[in-house]
């Protein structure tokens, strides 16, 4: 298996997890008080990789494009797909992991707020963990990805809108050109008029 271990499939592509996930379980393990825990650790960040991945897949499907595979590493995830050079649709794949992470986010904010008792402490730690990787590492991994910098979504989403921006900026500037030229014109014309109408009169004038 080139990626890992394969768990699943969305949209007929095959979901791997990296062993490279590996690392992280045995990070946690070292540590005493959360060696029983590290499963539940593992397995909401996971879901956060996974959330974001689904995001771009979704809008791979809606464009039409097929998705090759959906890997998950240990800090990051991946999603191969085919597509033509649109930047329309780029924008929009590249914004639809993050995307899916705002509305992961506001899922947890919802449930860190709705008053649940909870007598059991190792289930209060689970749902604490659920909320700390869903809220604070959440809002982390979306400032990262929006970075304008090569291999992050904020890449592909900064310079499409710089893109965007600059052919906007640039018809502004042509239109306020052709305004300045179309005004000029009449001026023009009038005096060229006003000009022959005095060579008309001098021509008068001298005749006389």
């Amino acid at each position: 298996m080139k990626y890992g271990i394969n768990i699943g499939r969305i949209y007929g592509a095959p979901i791997y997890v990296n062993f490279s996930v590996v690392a992280i379980l045995l990070f946690f393990t070292k540590l005493d008080n959360l060696f029983y825990l590290s499963p539940f650790i593992l397995f909401a960040y996971l879901l956060l990789i996974l959330v974001h991945e689904f995001g771009h897949a979704f809008f791979i499907n809606k464009a039409g494009y097929e998705i090759n595979s959906i890997a998950v590493y240990a800090l990051l995830g991946e999603c191969r797909y085919q597509a033509e050079e649109d930047d329309q649709y780029n924008l929009l794949i590249a914004s639809g992991g993050i995307l899916f992470q705002i509305i992961f986010l506001f899922f947890c904010f919802l449930i860190s707020h709705i008053s649940i008792s909870i007598d059991n402490t190792y289930l209060e730690q689970v749902f604490n963990i659920m909320i700390f990787i869903g809220i604070p590492v959440n809002l982390t991994l979306i400032f990262i990805n929006l970075m304008p910098l090569r291999g992050l979504d904020g890449h592909i989403i900064w310079t499409v809108i710089y893109k965007k921006l600059k052919t906007r900026i640039q018809r502004i500037i042509i239109a306020l050109k052709n305004k300045r030229v179309n005004r000029k014109i009449p001026n023009q014309d009038a005096r060229e008029i006003a000009y022959q109408a005095m060579k008309k009169a001098a021509r008068n004038a001298h005749k006389n």
